[in-house]
């Protein structure tokens, strides 16, 4: 652990002061939708905006081993509501792919996804995305390992529009940005391993992500693994649940934050970030261990959250930190205010709480005095 943090720390650096030049020009951009709008997109419907269904359209498709190219076809072929198969063996697609209805998407024992998605150097330019689900509400994602066909993949899974959509048992490796989730309420994503992209510690992309949850009111996190990331969990929005997630090997485990505003450009070309920050989400029995930073980030006026029962080790600065007004990333993120953390049965963690009406039970709390706030 020693050794990648001594190697990682000019990488790192250089990453979050690059991000943070890339915020400060954006600025002056639009502002946030208004909470109306937000709702709205929200609650899409399955029929709006969908793909129709083509006549004649199949229940179940199964793509056999060895296939190229045939995910894209067996979409336009299957009915909403179907089932496509992914056989045992590898499925290669040379370009990113639409999922504009209400699908399943399941891969048998030992089924592997390799598809193009070009990573970004350049916020301004569109994602460009591998597993698009866009007006796919309630879809589902199963059982697959996803691998870019590239040494660094762009984004792996982009959740835009399809709230309900369940994301379970994959393993995504190699991605710049593995899940993002915007405009979706009440995802679901459990038992997914994820590596991220080693490209932001070599320079070869300013950053890479594990899961962020941009827009996506209720979103529930289970059993994750996050590692490799800048930000391995990065959670925005109101009323989520992370319980059982394992966050290590990051520059920051698990970030409760606020995407900025005009942060990521959509393949539509719209610009988006987080409308709210990480608010009423409750975190129960996850472990963040052997991060380079902190382990658990509250900070961007991120406000009442339950930390509860969290462990954490091994990390290169504090296991939880709240902070007061920051300029850690090169623009003022506002304190956090009144989250609780509990430590539970863990009451060795290092704890260090420069926001505002804050509760504080257990642990081993920082001296504020000596170790001071910024």
């Amino acid at each position: 652990m020693k050794t990648f943090k001594f190697f990682a720390m000019s990488a790192i650096m250089a990453s979050i002061l690059a991000l943070a030049a890339c915020q400060k020009d954006k600025e002056a951009g639009p502002a946030a939708l208004e909470t109306e709008s937000i709702t709205a997109d929200l609650q899409i419907s399955d029929a709006e905006g969908a793909v129709s269904d083509r006549a004649n359209c199949e229940q179940s498709i199964t793509i056999p081993a060895n296939s190229v190219d045939a995910l894209a076809a067996a979409l336009d072929n299957i009915c909403t509501g179907g089932t496509i198969w992914l056989a045992p063996g590898l499925h290669t697609e040379n370009a990113g792919v639409v999922i504009g209805k209400k699908v399943n998407i399941k891969g048998q024992e030992g089924a592997v996804l390799r598809i193009q998605a070009a990573p970004t150097t350049d916020f301004n330019v569109p994602l460009d995305v591998a597993l698009h689900f866009k007006f796919a509400t309630n879809s589902r994602l199963e059982n697959i390992d996803i691998e870019p066909t590239s040494a660094i993949g762009g984004t792996a899974i982009l959740l835009e529009k399809s709230g309900g959509t369940w994301v379970n048992n994959c393993h995504l490796n190699g991605f710049q940005f593995s899940i993002l989730v915007e405009k979706s309420g009440g995802v679901k994503l459990t038992n997914n391993v994820v590596v991220a992209s080693s490209g932001w510690l070599t320079g070869d992309v300013p950053e890479a992500d594990g899961i962020i949850i941009i827009n996506g009111h209720g979103a529930f996190l289970k059993d994750n693994e996050v590692s490799g990331a800048l930000f391995g969990i990065f959670a925005c929005d109101n009323d989520g649940t992370s319980q059982g997630n394992y966050t290590h090997h990051n520059y920051i485990g698990t970030i409760l934050c606020k995407v900025p505003v005009n942060t990521f450009r959509l393949p539509s070309g719209e610009a988006t970030g987080a409308n709210f920050p990480c608010t009423h989400w409750t975190f129960t029995n996850n472990t963040s261990s052997d991060n380079f930073n902190v382990g658990y980030l509250v900070i961007d006026g991120a406000n009442k959250n339950k930390l509860i029962n969290n462990d954490a080790s091994g990390n290169g600065t504090y296991d939880i930190e709240l902070t007061g007004d920051s300029y850690r990333f090169g623009f003022l993120t506002p304190l956090s205010h009144d989250n609780a953390v509990h430590a539970g049965s863990f009451q060795g963690i290092s704890i260090k709480d420069c926001g505002v009406d804050n509760t504080v039970h257990g642990g081993v709390w920082v001296d504020t005095a000596v170790d001071g706030c910024y």
